[in-house]
């Protein structure tokens, strides 16, 4: 009976798609966009905006998307044109309730943010890091921006806002929106042989979910993602892998579509280990992220996650 129920175990690892994750210390933690912004690396987006004084709402400078992290910046002073005088892009002491006050329970004359999605407001004067998915909001999203004054047509002056966007881009780097087994878009694969995405089982680097390849031929397989860059520009590329003990010939890179970039190999990875590549994109605008292998003919796999492209 005890032989019987490993033989059923066994048979149960095998068809989720790889073998069962040995025991090892914890997995490495991944850059993430939150990372990025605690630790005060350079964003990924970064634009200015001149907001007047008498500004009701007007949008802020970039759109966001899934997983970004923003942080909000302000310089200048407005003047009222009355009794309450100039101040800063945090507004006075005074909180606002009832009236016309744009923002309700704000400071007054303070600049503002507002989740287009939602309408939640916010103080935006200097906001940190924040994560859009705290306040209800992110996803594909815009933040607007204004004065929280009830009176706005006498009002002179202004602030610049600075707004950092901290962002994966790589789409989906770590599997978490893939809606089943099989590998959808944003990604794509190369190769006939075995290729999905384990849910939920427990093989993930972080998160829940990773991908895999994993095949007993000898054909070059892999996972690709066309990602959009800006060229001449240069980039680092992350992926966390790890591999079955017998393994072909793996490689990992980043093509273009002028020239090939750059592309380096890997072979037996036991358990999750980080994978970094610097690269300029030279003339190309999109280029090709991939991770495969050249199988060796007998039973073998390579489990993916926490893929990132962030400015170098």
């Amino acid at each position: 009976m005890r032989n019987l129920l490993l033989l059923v175990l066994t048979m149960i690892g095998l068809a989720a798609g790889v073998q069962s994750a040995p025991a090892a210390s914890a997995a490495p933690a991944p850059m993430t966009p939150w990372s990025r912004c605690q630790n005060g690396q350079p964003a990924t987006y970064t634009a200015t905006k001149w907001v007047h004084g008498s500004t009701y709402l007007t949008a802020a400078p970039i759109a966001l998307e899934p997983g970004d992290v923003v942080h909000l910046s302000a310089t200048g002073t407005i003047n009222t044109g009355g009794w309450s005088g100039s101040h800063g892009p945090a507004g006075s002491n005074t909180i606002t309730w009832f009236g016309s006050w744009p923002h309700q329970g704000g400071r007054a004359y303070s600049l503002y943010g507002r989740f287009a999605s939602n309408g939640v407001k916010f103080l935006a004067a200097n906001t940190g890091c924040t994560d859009p998915a705290g306040y209800y909001a992110g996803g594909h999203d815009r933040i607007d921006l204004g004065i929280n004054d009830e009176n706005l047509s006498d009002n002179t002056g202004g602030f610049t806002v600075t707004m950092r966007v901290y962002r994966n881009l790589v789409k989906d780097g770590g599997f978490e929106r893939q809606p089943n087994r099989g590998v959808s878009a944003p990604w794509n694969v190369e190769g006939p042989d075995g290729k999905g995405v384990d849910i939920r089982l427990g093989y993930a680097n972080s998160g829940g979910n990773n991908a895999f390849i994993r095949t007993g031929s000898r054909n070059w397989n892999a996972l690709t993602q066309n990602v959009s860059l800006k060229p001449y520009t240069w980039y680092r590329m992350r992926v966390f892998l790890r591999t079955s003990p017998v393994f072909g010939a793996g490689y990992l890179g980043v093509r273009g579509a002028f020239n090939g970039l750059v592309e380096r190999p890997y072979g037996v990875v036991n358990g999750y280990q980080e994978h970094t590549i610097d690269f300029s994109t030279g003339e190309n605008g999109t280029v090709t992220v991939f991770l495969g292998y050249w199988a060796p003919g007998t039973d073998s796999w390579v489990q993916m996650d926490d893929f990132a492209i962030y400015p170098a």
